[in-house]
């Protein structure tokens, strides 16, 4: 069977002649008609277009609740493609942390306020909201305070944090911020300081002090490598950071690339079932030399 085709121009007539014996007429559908029925545009700024004036609006808003995919939002650009900028120019990466340094007030006040009300959170049964409960959980919180208590120890990012308008001013304008100061030498002693502990240690302790808190979740900081995506870019997940925390903590490898706690447990298991069943070939190969001697 050949199918025959033929171009009409916009002005002819189509032969409407049904060989069965109806006719009918059907009318495309005009080029007005369907370029209203494509999806609206999206609002959001193209990554190229995340200049100087958005990325002020960016680290104001930041500055005002702490949140990156908020202050994106204010924007007009993916939270994505402010993280790309974080990564690709140092400039707007200083800029970003004396902004969360600012919003470090914020932070304090919902955390005293998630301590004494606590978070109303939907409890959940078989695919249906069946109530609700108030958690008083500000461990993420108090994870989240030690790390901007890092960038308070870091010189420059408190000098910029407090003269913060100027830095807005000089990110819209596309100037340059004043060079980070040269770290502080080392202090020099004549001797080593005696720290030692005259005291006899606890009955019962092995005389070491435990780190706190803050002291472990710095240390995961410190070894999240400087290219890793952090928490906020894998999940909107705000408990993500507790589930890389316990990954850090378990010696998971990678750990900063846990994006949910549902691979944080599968990993676990995973591990568990390994060295189970390592053990297992382990006590196997023990009984079967009992056997040859």
């Amino acid at each position: 069977m050949t199918l025959h085709t033929a171009i009409l121009s916009p002005g002819a007539a189509a032969d409407t002649h049904d060989p069965v014996g109806s006719t009918s007429t059907v009318s495309a559908p005009s080029l007005t008609a369907l370029i209203d029925e494509l999806p609206a545009d999206d609002t959001r700024a193209a990554q190229h277009q995340f200049t100087a004036a958005r990325q002020a609006a960016f680290l104001s808003r930041l500055a005002e609740c702490g949140s990156a995919r908020s202050a994106a939002r204010a924007a007009g650009v993916s939270h994505q493609t402010a993280y790309r900028q974080r990564r690709a120019c140092a400039q707007f990466r200083r800029a970003w942390d004396a902004a969360l340094l600012v919003a470090r007030t914020q932070a304090e006040e919902v955390l005293a306020c998630r301590a004494l009300d606590g978070v109303e959170e939907e409890v959940w049964f078989r695919g249906e909201v069946v109530g609700t409960r108030r958690r008083y959980d500000a461990r993420l919180l108090l994870a989240h305070l030690a790390r901007l208590d890092r960038l308070v120890e870091d010189a420059d990012t408190a000098a910029l944090a407090e003269d913060f308008d100027t830095v807005l001013a000089t990110v819209e304008s596309g100037g340059a911020l004043p060079p980070p100061p040269d770290p502080a030498p080392a202090c020099a002693g004549s001797g080593r300081c005696h720290t030692r502990s005259m005291s006899a240690p606890a009955p019962g302790g092995s005389g070491v002090m435990a780190p706190t808190l803050e002291e472990r979740w710095a240390a995961m900081e410190a070894a999240r490598p400087p290219r890793a995506p952090l928490p906020e870019e894998l999940s909107e997940d705000p408990d993500l950071a507790l589930a890389q925390f316990a990954a850090f903590e378990e010696g998971l490898e990678e750990w900063w690339l846990i994006a949910s706690w549902e691979e944080l447990d599968e990993r676990l298991d995973a591990r568990a079932a390994g060295a189970k069943t390592d053990a297992d070939e382990g006590a196997g190969d023990e009984g079967g030399g009992d056997g040859a001697d």
